[in-house]
């Protein structure tokens, strides 16, 4: 209870945007007609995950160097 229509779409939007989906991709599942709404969905996913450190060249695998300290594998 308490949930509107408009925070259950909004909601969805985010868990999509989160998953990488494109602005085309969240629009054409929350049926909104402009992207200019999407996009800010978009961003804020972005923004998240950068801030999270989820970005790709973080989550790199390490293997420990001859020294000791661990490098990248990519």
């Amino acid at each position: 209870m308490g949930k509107s229509a408009h925070g259950l779409r909004k909601s969805r939007a985010m868990a999509i945007a989160e998953t990488g989906a494109t602005a085309h991709q969240i629009a054409a599942w929350t049926g909104h007609e402009s992207l200019t709404e999407v996009q800010r969905y978009s961003k804020a996913a972005d923004r998240r995950r950068i801030l999270s450190g989820a970005e790709p060249e973080q989550n790199l695998e390490t293997a420990p160097t001859q020294n000791g300290n661990r490098t990248a594998r990519g």
